[in-house]
């Protein structure tokens, strides 16, 4: 479109999705602005008229908005006169947000692992007050007013804008052309699509015995009354920024309440396996995390399983494990590693427990992988040699269930003396 205030162009072939930067406008006077289609001749070719009179010293957002000739969300101008150049704090980011997308509803919106309803129930043509941020990396997730369900997410880089301000708007049309989106314009004009938030696939598995946790990243509760010997489905979580994991004691009411903090960074497009391990307390093999980066969700042939193996037993020497009819499969393992993945037909296998360097078989586990062809599984070591809770196998599988194996008892044997009187 082409823009006139009273009769002088002032804005040539405006684009969709574009912005001026703040610019000097008289105050005080009455100015009539004009919206015309493109290569339009002068004020008389438009198609939508605005009669204005603006403040002096005010600082206006002026948003075209809605749709030409829909009765329903018709083509109006939405005024913030409340707009900043700049952050009120210089050492923090100030962002409004304006909702823009005719035919979406009204959304809540969360600053993921900040703080939940940021935003709350805002409609079509509101936009909120600006928000002092911290620079950095920001995820706001999207849901419709009321619901727990996130429709989408998007990414906020504000690492580089300490002192800044920024107009966030939504755009465009939910299910429709053009597509939905979130753009932010910045005071110079520049106007920047914000991606979908970057994610990684992680799965969280309580192998520390044995206290019920609670579980934050950020400031929000992840996981409420996480149980020993427990696990997460896989999820997505935001990647490429930096996340703060907090463990804390069950029932507790913030991320203050933590008794660990772990500080993660996860590569997009990667799957994780996290291990709480380790004794809390414990100056020899204390609470902590173990992260396998490179964890598989499914085995990389149909045909067939794979696994992978922690030893996740802190008084546990280092073990060998051996698979009757394959023999040693795993070779001195110590707590708190872990084996990269194996893979093996689906069956079932009697999986043998050697300390290193030993022949003898500490204990016999029945591993039923019959069912499994195509899936994935994470085996882990758990509890207390000797102790309680007791040493046993357990796996993980991708969607959260934890399955203990069960010992294979020894033969049933008898005591016999031969002695060679012939």
């Amino acid at each position: 479109v082409d823009v006139y205030a009273n009769d002088d162009l002032l804005i040539d072939n405006f684009v969709y999705r574009t912005a001026t930067p703040f610019i000097d406008v008289p105050a005080g006077v009455d100015i009539t602005l004009g919206i015309a289609p493109e290569n339009s001749t002068s004020a008389a070719d438009a198609i939508a008229t605005f009669d204005v009179n603006l403040v002096e010293g005010t600082t206006y957002i002026v948003t075209a908005s809605g749709i030409v000739g829909d009765p329903t969300t018709p083509f109006t101008l939405i005024i913030n006169d409340a707009g900043q150049e700049a952050a009120a704090n210089p050492a923090n980011v100030d962002i409004a947000v304006l909702h823009g997308s005719t035919n979406a509803p009204a959304v809540d919106v969360d600053a993921v692992f900040v703080a939940d309803n940021v935003i709350s129930n805002l409609a079509y043509g509101e936009f909120t007050p600006y928000l002092g941020l911290a620079p950095g990396k920001y995820d706001f997730a999207v849901r419709g007013s009321g619901s727990p369900d996130v429709v989408a997410s998007y990414r906020a880089d504000l690492s580089g804008l300490a002192g800044g301000a920024a107009y966030v708007f939504a755009s465009g049309l939910l299910g429709g052309t053009p597509e939905f989106g979130l753009y932010a314009a910045l005071p110079n004009g520049t106007v920047i699509a914000l991606p979908t938030t970057p994610t990684a696939r992680v799965q969280v598995i309580h192998n520390s015995p044995d206290p019920i946790v609670d579980v934050y990243a950020g400031n929000s509760l992840l996981i409420d009354n996480f149980a020993f010997r427990t696990a997460t489905p896989y999820i997505d979580v935001p990647a490429d920024r930096n996340i703060t994991l907090g463990v804390a004691g069950e029932n507790s009411t913030s991320a203050a309440d933590a008794i660990a903090t772990f500080d993660v960074n996860l590569t997009t497009g990667g799957t994780y396996a996290v291990t709480a391990s380790g004794i809390v307390g414990s100056p020899s093999t204390p609470f902590t995390l173990v992260v396998d980066g490179d964890a598989r969700e499914a085995a990389l042939l149909a045909t067939q399983v794979d696994f992978n193996v922690l030893h996740g037993s802190p008084n546990a020497p280092s073990v060998d494990v051996a698979v009757v009819g394959l023999g040693t499969v795993i070779s001195d393992l110590s707590y708190p590693n872990f084996t990269g993945y194996l893979s093996v037909d689906p069956g079932v296998y009697q999986v043998q427990i050697i300390p290193s360097g030993s022949n003898d078989v500490l204990v016999t586990y029945l591993a039923d992988l019959s069912a499994l062809a195509g899936g994935a599984a994470r085996v882990f070591a758990s509890g207390l040699l000797g102790g309680t809770p007791a040493f046993g196998l357990f796996a993980a599988l991708p969607n959260g269930t934890v399955i203990e194996l069960p010992v294979v008892p020894p033969p049933p044997t008898a005591r016999v003396q031969v002695i060679h009187n012939s």
